[in-house]
């Protein structure tokens, strides 16, 4: 969410949304485990979901899946993120990613987070400390 509050500040016409849905990682080489984030599975959303970008064009960009899969032993780099043009299915990395929209999922606190959001975009175009805040972003099935 941050992110695109970003781009649409330093690109105005940018045209990345916010998606959510499902995740597949798996390794080319099958010498590790593949990483499901599902929430279809038995866990339901509390198992995993994924968000990302993407714009228009179908141009998908996620800045939070490297951190989280260096986290995880992976041979990524942690600071990178992923810009594909390639649409929601393709490798790098060797590594191949699979995504997945669900569309009756949904979006929560958004209004009750505004302020916080306000606050980490001073930190991040600015770069200056802002006091604590909490933000209360929560995913849900449509009712």
């Amino acid at each position: 969410m941050l992110l695109e509050r970003v781009l649409e500040k330093v690109l105005p016409r940018s045209t990345f949304s916010l998606q959510l849905g499902s995740l597949h990682v798996v390794p080319e080489d099958t010498t590790s485990v593949p990483v499901l984030y599902d929430p279809r599975g038995a866990d339901g959303i509390d198992g995993g979901f994924h968000a990302w970008l993407q714009d228009r064009n179908g141009q998908l960009l996620d800045p939070s899946i490297l951190a989280t899969l260096a986290a995880d032993g992976y041979d990524v780099d942690p600071d990178a993120y992923i810009l594909s043009a390639q649409g929601r299915v393709f490798a790098k990395f060797g590594l191949g990613f699979a995504y997945e929209e669900l569309a009756d999922l949904e979006l929560l606190g958004l209004e009750e987070s505004d302020v916080a959001l306000g606050r980490l975009m001073v930190v991040a175009m600015e770069g200056r400390s802002q006091p604590p805040c909490e933000v209360k972003l929560d995913v849900r099935w449509r009712m």
